[in-house]
């Protein structure tokens, strides 16, 4: 639109993209924005849940007919285990078979249930779709915007509160003015309510130190046409 004179994207040797944007149009830049995006593709399992903490991972029985072995043990975290049905439970798994199954598996969680909470799709939520095809965008326009971030997806919690970004997906250049001053922040998921996915993201870009008057010249922007779950 003539406001962003320079935009690239290039992969740098640590594993993450350099984005560079120029301000100024057609007249001499009068900034320049850097920022490194640490997106990580190789090794990277979709279809499995990543949770490792030992605190969150159980060895739970496959099925209810009294086998007791590492053959019918399977390492699930808290999210990921689904209440067994109704029955006589088996004997407890012994501590050496405990110990083997989280070797196996390399001590984390070993889910790939489609449809899990972990699993990478489109975010189920209406009203978050419904705001997303409103404006695939976060901050300002990108037609009003000086400086465009480009991002893969928009990554929310499977169990978002609607109401926490509501206000953000409205107008993103008032909520970064409005909370500023006293939060700091620029993005909801930056605030201690919101837990979920997302965060890392705005948690680089907080690095920059950017306030609130920059808000009317950001936009983030995303090439998934939905908002997303999963990692």
């Amino acid at each position: 639109n003539g406001r962003c004179s320079y935009l690239s994207a290039v992969r740098s040797n640590e594993g993450g993209f350099v984005i560079i944007g120029l301000h100024g149009g057609t007249e001499p830049p009068n900034y320049l924005i850097m920022f490194w995006v640490d997106f990580v593709f190789e090794g990277v399992n979709m279809a499995r849940c990543n949770v490792k903490a030992k605190r969150d991972l159980e060895v739970y029985h496959k099925r209810r007919d009294g086998v007791n072995d590492i053959s019918n043990a399977e390492v699930l975290c808290k999210k990921c285990h689904v209440d067994s049905p109704p029955g006589v439970a088996p004997p407890a798994f012994s501590l050496e078979i405990k110990y083997q199954a989280l070797k196996a598996v390399g001590r984390q969680c070993q889910c790939t249930r489609l449809g899990c909470c972990h699993q990478y799709a489109p975010h189920s939520n209406a009203v978050l779709q419904e705001l997303f095809r409103a404006g695939p965008w976060q901050g300002q326009e990108p037609g009003q915007a000086d400086i465009i971030f480009l991002g893969l997806d928009a990554n929310y919690s499977h169990d978002v509160d609607i109401n926490l970004i509501r206000p953000y997906h409205e107008n993103g250049v008032a909520f970064w003015q409005n909370h500023w001053q006293e939060h700091r922040v620029h993005h909801p998921f930056l605030l201690p309510e919101y837990t979920g996915d997302g965060r890392i993201f705005h948690q680089r870009f907080a690095r920059m130190e950017l306030d609130s008057g920059f808000a009317t010249h950001l936009s983030f922007y995303r090439t998934s046409s939905l908002p997303n779950t999963g990692k």
